[in-house]
């Protein structure tokens, strides 16, 4: 059996990426079949550039005027990729998605003739209509909207009262997330009632502070408690604090030291101050996910009835496949009409989890019978 090997080239923009792939890739041609090889980039143009450069090596090779191959063994690879130029797989990570999904459409409840889109943003933003539509008639769904209208006003402080354009950009956000991740977002357990209570306190905290201040305290801090007192009655924004807030010691001046009292109220409040951080921080998405969350079951809907997969959301649909067992290897081969044992991968520093855990299974197995992993990364980006 062949010896598997993985190598690892580091390389950085403009230092011959392409030339090293395409070298590679002629190597390999030299000792293994032209079906048997893949080599994945992230743009059509890196592919159609790669291409070309192996294709350009290939007839200089075959002309005698480099010597990547003899001129017979260069000969055979240019007429194996006439005959089977659908073999010649120079392609990126979402073509080749694209195909095991095409070959493996019945298990996703698709098609065989889906289509592939990009823009997905229209099905959202005609999911999340159909949402507000539904809230009408959906005590539940007008109780999710109602929910992060508290959270919009209450938490986020905002003072646009037509929000459905941040919501819409919200989801389209958490989409793009969802599809990198194989997981679901999941929200907090936090709530805005949690948070509103927790400012009450404050501001009561404050008001008793300010009506105990030592004559020693900062003059500016005095006027900045006021202020805070004077506008802030049941609520407040976490960016209307006082930077003295920041310090660890109550702000008073000379070698002045506060009574006992005021460094216990000090540092309650302090610490009340950096837990209301870290609650809105947590739930700051919250009902953004809720919203996120009913949107998603329209859009799946309608992207069925028009048998649509988008291409944001590929290597989520094929890691279904993979997570679940519903797709063997065997049977994958069998759907590709291939067996890969040689991969090449362009940018891998560009790979996410989802996507390199969808070709993992593939690769793994090709190094298992004396197989290769050949990619190109930089370590900077």
């Amino acid at each position: 059996m062949p010896k598997s090997q993985i190598t690892i080239v580091e390389a950085s923009a403009g230092s011959g990426k392409t030339y090293t792939l395409s070298q590679r890739y002629l190597e390999l041609l030299n000792q293994a079949p032209l079906n048997s090889i893949l080599a994945i980039t992230f743009t059509n143009k890196a592919a159609l550039e790669m291409k070309g450069r192996i294709l350009d090596f290939l007839k200089k090779s075959a002309l005698g005027k480099e010597k990547f191959l003899s001129p017979e063994k260069a000969f055979e690879a240019m007429e194996a990729i006439i005959r089977s130029y659908n073999f010649f797989q120079v392609e990126t990570i979402d073509s080749f998605i694209n195909a095991i999904l095409c070959g493996c459409a019945f298990k996703l409840d698709l098609s065989a003739n889906f289509k592939t889109e990009t823009e997905y943003k229209e099905y959202l933003a005609y999911a999340l209509d159909e949402l507000l539509d539904q809230a009408q008639k959906d005590k539940k769904v007008l109780e999710v909207f109602k929910n992060f209208l508290r959270q919009y006003i209450y938490v986020e402080n905002k003072a646009n009262w037509f929000p459905k354009k941040a919501i819409l950009a919200t989801i389209t956000d958490l989409f793009k997330k969802s599809n990198k991740q194989a997981g679901k977002i999941i929200r907090s357990k936090i709530e805005i009632g949690d948070i509103l209570k927790l400012k009450q306190q404050i501001i009561k905290s404050v008001f008793e502070l300010n009506q105990n201040l030592p004559k020693a305290t900062h003059k500016t801090f005095v006027k900045s408690l006021d202020s805070f007192i004077a506008k802030n009655k049941d609520n407040f924004d976490l960016d209307e604090i006082s930077n003295y807030f920041f310090r660890e010691e109550f702000p008073i001046t000379g070698k002045e030291i506060p009574p006992e009292k005021i460094e216990k109220l000090w540092k309650d409040i302090r610490s009340h101050f950096e837990k209301l951080s870290e609650m809105e921080a947590v739930s700051k998405f919250n009902y953004y996910v809720d919203i996120f969350n009913l949107t998603l079951a329209d859009f799946a809907a309608k992207s069925k009835k028009d048998d649509v997969l988008f291409l944001e959301a590929l290597n989520k649909e094929a890691s279904v496949l993979f997570n679940e067992k519903s797709l063997s290897l065997p049977e994958l081969y069998l759907r590709l009409a291939t067996r890969f044992q040689h991969y090449l991968l362009d940018e891998f520093q560009d790979t996410s989890k989802l996507q390199w855990d969808n070709l993992e299974p593939m690769v793994l197995d090709a190094l298992s019978v004396g197989g290769t992993l050949f990619y190109v990364g930089d370590r900077k980006q």
